[in-house]
């Protein structure tokens, strides 16, 4: 039996990569996934440098989101060159069970810290003196969980792959629990947030004093972040219903060049979720935009003085 699968398999991957999209259609969207990726990197790195520089950044409710920028600079830096290593080298045709394993594991961990940012901002909205206790210990507990959580998860097309032989029907079963995980931490998002807006909203009015008025401003910043990353997500997670059910037969008969172009947009619409982030922290939270201005203005500093030095030098 595992044989005829293997067989299938092979005579499928043969008649794939003779209808194998063109050059011409790939390179396109291949050029727009590498800049894509390239402004992923560069704006996650800047973000991290703002929040690591300023000292006022580095408050523990920032810890998440410094993590979330270092998974974000990951989805640019490993995800999206994996991706188009696989498009380059067969335009569609790479082997699900390693590099799904890869591309997925920045994914589950992006939505499990988001999870853990809304849980986070729960605790300190209607437990705000005990939030302000926490330690440094228990945010490196919740990061080490997510890590831990998401390759656990990330996995599971590897040991499915060593165990049985890749099928249609264990291919669904792995797109199920893809999409029942998302599934789960999304609803935990959004009832976090729901809660946090209804006791805002109906709860007694807090003392306006400058920590509270700064947390208010985090959560609302961090509800819009987690609404652009379920925007960019939610098409992929329709995809990965449809994979997940029957229709995923149906899926199977669109042509190869169909398949291409869906994934393309789908993956530029992922990554773009960890392009999005940085974008939000420069226009809605000040401190970022003054260490930002102040990051720009002593480069620019800098690169006057050594300037000057050098026509002092010259004779």
């Amino acid at each position: 039996m595992a044989t005829n699968t293997r067989s299938n398999t092979s005579i499928n991957n043969s008649k794939d990569s003779s209808e194998a999209p063109a050059a011409s259609e790939c390179i396109p969207w291949l050029f727009v996934l590498i800049i894509e990726c390239l402004a992923v990197v560069i704006l996650n790195i800047i973000t991290i440098i703002v929040f690591v520089k300023q000292r006022q950044l580095q408050r523990r409710s920032t810890y998440l989101i410094i993590h979330l920028a270092i998974v974000d600079l990951l989805v640019g830096g490993v995800s999206g060159p994996v991706y188009i290593a696989g498009k380059k080298i067969s335009c569609d045709k790479w082997r699900y069970h390693s590099v799904i394993s890869v591309i997925s594991l920045f994914q589950f961990i992006s939505v499990i810290n988001l999870a853990a940012i809304s849980l986070e901002r729960l605790h300190a909205t209607f437990r705000p003196i005990q939030h302000r206790l926490l330690s440094n210990w228990h945010y490196v507990v919740v990061i080490f969980m997510i890590w831990f959580i998401s390759v656990l998860i990330s996995s599971i097309p590897v040991v499915l792959h060593e165990l049985f032989s890749w099928s249609l029907e264990l291919l669904i079963y792995y797109y199920y629990i893809y999409f029942s995980i998302h599934i789960f931490f999304v609803l935990v998002i959004c009832a976090s947030y729901i809660s946090i807006l209804t006791k805002v909203r109906c709860g007694p009015r807090p003392r306006h004093d400058g920590g509270s008025n700064r947390e208010q401003r985090l959560t609302t910043t961090l509800l819009m972040m987690t609404l652009a990353s379920l925007l960019t997500w939610l098409p992929s997670l329709v995809f990965f219903f449809i994979k997940s059910t029957p229709y995923f037969k149906d899926y199977i008969k669109i042509s190869v060049h169909a398949k291409a172009r869906l994934g393309f947009v789908l993956t530029t619409l992922t990554i773009a979720n960890s392009l999005v982030n940085p974008i939000l922290y420069a226009t809605r939270m000040a401190e970022f935009r003054t260490v930002l201005s102040q990051l720009c203005r002593g480069t620019e500093n800098q690169t006057e003085s050594q300037d000057i030095q050098l026509n002092i030098r010259m004779p």
